[in-house]
């Protein structure tokens, strides 16, 4: 679309003598302002339209005269008839005929010298609204004070451009402050940059533009939740505003004088500190998990609430309550790791299980562990239910003081250690988890090489009998036993999966309290196998463990095993890392 630089003005009825505009350096002689502040603003430029917006009265008088300098500086003149203004109804229809002559992508300049008192009121508002809705670009608002002429009948042209920009800046402000969008403060300050290189103006203004392209890089990490990156481009904006301070008089712009103290305080609440190592393509490597990151980021989860950003809220909540578990008792150096944070999601995951199932289970856990495990529900499941824009069949609930409550248990115990730890207090015991077939080498081998202080055998009632004879063999009469007994070692698969679920519910609190649980995935029959590996997992999903796999092997021959079966064989670690 073809951009036309368009001045608007109004003419009255009044004798207008002849003096010199002044704006800066230039001069300009003539008895029509908006010729003068024309001449200023495109020096040399042809193809400016001064659309005169002019009453019958103006228009017999002024018309003739305005074509005629705006022919000779090579500008079309687009005469606009108007009313008086004289009422309300005649104020709107002014209002009408100053945007009919605007089209999408023109750039205005308003010219406020001449006319009724009140029709500068009425443009300035206009202009501001056809902005917004024809997309305009407002290149300038400018007033000939022909009270302020000296002594030699010099006019000096006043620039009024901030004063239209108030609303936007109002409105700027607020979008930044209230929902954490700045990017029509990033807009105006590139404004205010460019306009500040048009003739004329007293200051010129070159590191702004930084700041504005700071500002725009730093919405969308903002807006989106996204605490770290977010951090990193709040950090770079405050470097630029902080430079841009220094460097330039921004005192001189009213609208600057307050806000940037404010926008400051802002960013600075939002940035991260440098990096501790170089920038490059993984710069998140250098942000260290400490307590002030946490609250750093708490202090993000504050802005979203306040806003009513309910689903970034809980998003950056859900990661918070991993991050503090993960600092007080993980490894905080690998924080951002995938499997780092997995295993922290897990642990919260399985006390939380506890919590909400067998008494027995929820015992284990301290009121702390009770708190923090209700916390991880109730935040996971708002999250969840946002996270994926409410599909599911009950009705999602937007309640932010909920949700400002459960913020307040986060920040209350960011940090307090014990609020944050996932486990129980292990007793020095170690159980062996084996299936046993009518072959007893395999578990032979297990007590022996692993001196256990608990067995659990998965086994047939036949080949129950043989228990007392290994623990004999192996001189571990003192072990104590239990049994897991299928009535079909051979296709009781069914039966298996029942048994093993009895048995995680029985035997799962001691499990948890053991320092070692080890299971052999060798001996018996594919059944009895398949069980001890349904055992195994449950010991890893359902109550956070990391047992320990091992497989049984015996090198010698079938024969020689079948003579002699209590022979002590090898034993290797295959636990899935």
């Amino acid at each position: 679309m073809k951009k036309v630089k368009k001045l608007i003005c109004t003419i009255g009825t009044g004798s207008y003598e002849k003096v010199t505009y002044t704006f800066g350096e230039r001069r300009k002689e003539t008895r029509l302002a908006p010729v003068a502040i024309g001449s200023f603003i495109t020096g040399e430029e042809k193809g400016l339209e001064l659309v005169a917006l002019l009453t019958q009265g103006a228009r017999d008088k002024y018309r003739d005269g305005l074509r005629s300098e705006a022919a000779a500086l090579g500008w079309t003149c687009t005469p606009v008839d108007i009313p008086d203004g004289k009422s309300e109804a005649e104020l709107w229809e002014i209002f009408e005929k100053f945007g009919e002559h605007l089209k999408e992508g023109d750039e205005v300049v308003l010219d406020l010298t001449h006319g009724f008192r009140h029709l500068p009121a009425l443009l300035l508002s206009a202009v501001q609204y056809y902005a917004a809705r024809k997309r305009i670009k407002i290149l300038g608002v400018y007033y000939g004070a022909y009270e302020a002429r000296d002594e030699s009948n010099n006019v000096p042209i006043f620039d009024l451009t901030p004063l239209v920009d108030l609303p936007e800046w109002s409105y700027g402000v607020r979008l930044f402050s209230d929902y954490l969008l700045p990017k029509l403060l990033a807009e105006m300050l590139k404004n205010i940059q460019r306009r500040s290189h048009q003739p004329g103006s007293q200051q010129k203004f070159s590191r702004l533009q930084k700041v504005a392209s700071a500002l725009r890089d730093l919405e969308a990490p903002l807006a989106s939740g996204i605490p770290l990156e977010a951090g990193f481009e709040a950090h770079r904006t405050l470097e630029k505003a902080r430079s841009a301070e220094a460097e330039e008089e921004l005192s001189h712009l009213a609208p600057l004088r307050g806000f940037w103290e404010e926008l400051e305080e802002r960013l600075e609440s939002f940035a991260l500190p440098e990096p501790k190592v170089p920038k490059g393509d993984k710069p998140k490597k250098g942000v260290i998990l400490t307590i002030e990151e946490l609250e750093r980021q708490a202090h993000l989860v504050d802005g979203y609430l306040a806003i009513s950003d309910l689903r970034a809220a809980a998003t950056l909540m859900r990661e918070l309550i991993v991050s503090a578990v993960i600092l007080h008792t993980q490894n905080p150096k690998r924080w951002l790791e995938g499997e780092e944070r997995q295993r922290a999601e897990r642990r919260l995951g399985v006390i939380a299980s506890w919590n909400r199932g067998a008494s027995q289970l929820k015992k284990l856990l301290s009121k702390e562990q009770q708190e923090l495990a209700t916390l991880w529900d109730q935040v996971r499941e708002r999250r969840n239910a946002l996270a994926h824009a409410g599909m599911r069949e009950d009705m999602v609930k937007f309640d932010a003081q909920v949700m400002r409550d459960l913020h307040d248990r986060i920040e209350r115990n960011l940090a307090t250690p014990s609020f944050w730890n996932t486990e129980v207090e292990h007793k020095d015991e170690r159980w062996l988890v084996s299936p046993l077939g009518m072959t007893p080498g395999a578990l032979y081998t297990a007590i022996v090489q692993e001196s256990p202080d608990h067995l659990f055998i998965i086994t047939s009632q036949k080949a129950k009998q043989k228990v007392g004879e290994i623990l004999t063999k192996a001189g571990r009469e003192d072990l104590e036993v239990s049994c897991l007994i299928l009535d079909d070692p051979f296709n009781g698969f069914d039966e298996a999966r029942e048994k093993a679920e009895e048995a995680l519910k029985e035997h799962g609190p001691h499990w948890i309290l053991a320092r070692e649980v080890i299971v052999n995935r060798t001996g018996g029959t594919t059944c009895l196998g398949w069980a001890a590996e349904r055992i195994e997992a449950a010991l890893r999903r359902d109550l956070g463990l990391e047992p320990r796999t091992v497989a049984c092997i015996d090198r010698r021959d079938p024969e020689e095993q079948r003579k002699r079966p209590y022979v002590r064989g090898e034993v290797i670690d295959i636990t899935q890392r």
